[in-house]
C-alpha cells in the first residue's frame, strides 16, 4: 500500500507560522557516528534494537561498543589469540567465534561473549570447528559447525541455553545458517548453492534461486520471514543483491558493482549490504521499497571525508552499522548511521503471535523531497490508524504507552499487506514549511492484542528541517 502524504502535510503544517524551507541547502537522510576516532582499523557488525550497542571487530579481537562507555574488548578462548563478534542479544551478550583455523592449534569455535566477561565455548557438532554468525533477542545463536573430526564438512546449527547445538539438516551436504529472527526462524544456504529457511514446525525449506541466477545465498531474515542475500550467475562474474518474500518470490535488487552481498534485512524490508565497485574497492548500499538500491555514500554529507565501504546490519530504527574509510588517513573505522529526520523513540507492545508493530521513515521532509513512512509487524492484511500530534508524551496504555501528546489526530487509515507491511510515500509540495516536528504512532487493529484489540508501535518524530 502506498498512500499520499501531501494532504496530511498540508493540513498539519500549513497552520504553523514557521520559517520557510531552505531549498538551497543540501540535506542528507543520515548522520554519521564515527565509532573509532583512533587510528585503529575497526568493523561494526551487529546492532542492538536501540542502536546503543554495536558488536564488531578490531584485529585481533572482537568488541562491543556502548554509546555511553565506548569500546569493551571481549577477549579470547583460553590459549587463543583471535576473536570476532558479530551480533547482540537483548541482554548485551554477543556471539561470534574465537580461533583462526579449521584445524591446528586454534581451531575456530563458536562462542558467546557474556556480559560478565566470560568467553563461552559453544562446542561443535562432533567435528573440530564451528562459527557463530547471528543471535536473536532471546539469545539463540546460529552458525555452522563441523560434524566429522576428519573432514571439513559444514552443518547449519541453532544453539540455545540448556540445549546446546541442534543440527538443522543432519545427514545432508554442507549447510550454513546465517541469521535467526525473533520467532526462531533461520535463514541460510545449502551446499547446492540454494537459499533455505528453517523453522522447528516445518523443517528446512529449499527456496532455490532467482531466474537466471542459479546460485543464491541467504544472509538475513526479518520477522515477516523475508530473506536477503545474494545471487550469482553460473560463472560467478555477476552477483546481485536479492530478497525473497512469501507470495512474491525472489526479487533481484541490483548492485553497486560486479559482486554484491546483502547481509541484513529489517522488518520494513530494508536491506543493507556491500558491493565491490572495482578491484578491492567496495561501497555500502541500502535498498528501500519505493527508492530502490542506493549507494550509502550518497546519503551522507561528503564534507565528512568518510567513505562507507560496507554495511552489515540495520535495525527497526533505521540505524545502520558497518565500516568506512577515513579519506584523510586511510584508516578503517566502524560507523553507525542514524536517520537524521525520522527519529524512532520508545517502544510498542505485541499483538497476536508476539508481533510488535513498528513505525519508521526514510528521506528528507523538506519542500520538493520525496519521503516515506513505513509500517511493519501489524496484522497481516489488517488495518490500523496512523496517529499524529505536535507533541510527544508517555501516557500508560495497557502494557505500553501512547507516545504522542493530546490532542492527537488520525493521519491515515493504513491497510497492511500479507507480510504485515505498508508504505506511505509522497513528494512534499514547495509550500512545505520548516523548523518543527510532528510525532507519529501506529495503532494496529488486532483482536489478539492484550489491550482492547489494539497493539501500538514505537513513536516516530518527523523533523522538518
Amino acid at each position: 500500500m502506498r498512500t499520499k502524504l501531501v494532504a496530511l502535510v498540508a493540513a498539519s503544517l500549513g497552520a504553523f507560522a514557521v520559517a520557510s524551507s531552505n531549498a538551497s541547502a543540501q540535506l542528507y537522510p543520515y548522520r554519521l557516528v564515527d565509532l573509532d576516532v583512533t587510528t585503529h582499523d575497526s568493523f561494526g557488525w551487529g546492532l542492538s534494537d536501540d542502536g546503543a550497542q554495536i558488536a564488531g571487530f578490531r584485529y585481533p579481537e572482537g568488541w562491543v561498543w556502548d554509546a555511553s562507555a565506548g569500546f569493551r574488548m571481549l577477549g579470547f578462548l583460553q590459549g587463543y589469540s583471535f576473536s570476532f563478534a558479530r551480533a547482540l542479544d537483548a541482554d548485551g551478550n554477543a556471539c561470534g567465534y574465537s580461533g583462526i583455523e579449521v584445524n591446528g592449534t586454534q581451531p575456530a569455535r563458536a562462542v558467546r561473549f557474556k556480559t560478565d566477561g566470560t568467553v563461552e565455548n559453544l562446542g561443535t557438532l562432533g567435528g573440530q570447528f564451528s562459527l557463530g554468525w547471528e543471535m536473536n533477542r532471546a539469545g539463540k545463536i546460529v552458525g555452522d559447525a563441523g560434524t566429522n573430526p576428519n573432514s571439513t564438512d559444514w552443518h547449519a546449527f541453532l544453539w540455545e541455553e540448556g540445549v546446546g547445538m541442534t543440527d538443522l539438516f543432519p545427514g545432508s551436504t554442507d549447510s550454513h545458517a546465517r541469521d535467526v529472527n525473533e520467532f526462531d526462524v533461520v535463514a541460510g544456504y545449502l551446499g547446492t548453492n540454494h537459499a533455505f529457511r528453517w523453522d522447528a514446525g516445518s523443517g528446512l525449506l529449499d527456496l532455490g534461486s532467482p531466474s537466471g541466477y542459479p546460485n543464491a545465498f541467504a544472509y538475513g531474515i526479518n520477522c515477516a520471514g523475508q530473506l536477503c542475500g545474494s545471487a550469482s550467475t553460473a560463472s560467478g562474474n555477476s552477483e546481485r543483491f536479492v530478497r525473497y518474500t512469501d507470495g512474491v518470490g525472489w526479487e533481484v535488487l541490483g548492485g553497486v558493482g560486479q559482486n554484491n552481498l546483502a547481509y541484513k534485512i529489517n522488518d520494513f524490508g530494508q536491506v543493507v549490504g556491500t558491493g565491490v565497485v572495482s578491484g578491492f574497492l567496495s561501497s555500502a548500499a541500502l535498498y528501500t521499497d519505493g527508492f530502490g538500491l542506493l549507494d550509502l555514500n550518497t546519503l551522507i554529507d561528503p564534507a565528512l571525508g568518510f567513505n562507507l565501504r560496507g554495511a552489515f546490519d540495520i535495525n527497526e530504527r533505521g540505524q545502520i552499522t558497518g565500516f568506512g574509510q577515513v579519506a584523510a588517513t586511510g584508516a578503517t573505522h566502524a560507523f553507525r548511521l542514524d536517520p537524521a529526520y525520522f527519529v524512532a523513540y520508545g517502544g510498542g507492545f505485541a499483538g497476536t503471535g508476539g508481533h510488535v508493530p513498528a513505525l519508521g521513515g526514510f528521506g528528507v521532509p523538506a519542500a520538493g523531497e520525496t519521503i516515506q513512512v513505513m509500517v511493519a509487524e501489524g496484522v497481516a492484511n489488517g488495518t490500523g490508524l496512523l496517529l499524529y500530534s505536535t507533541t510527544s508524551n508517555a501516557i500508560p496504555f495497557g502494557p505500553g504507552q501512547f507516545l504522542i501528546g493530546f490532542p492527537f489526530v488520525t493521519a491515515a487509515i493504513v491497510t497492511l499487506d500479507a507480510n504485515r507491511q505498508a508504505y506511505l510515500r509522497s513528494t512534499l509540495p514547495d509550500t512545505t514549511p520548516s523548523g518543527l516536528s510532528l510525532f507519529f504512532q501506529f495503532a494496529s487493529f488486532d483482536p489478539g492484542s492484550p489491550k482492547g484489540g489494539v497493539a501500538l508501535s514505537n513513536g516516530l518524530e518527523v523533523i522538518f528541517p
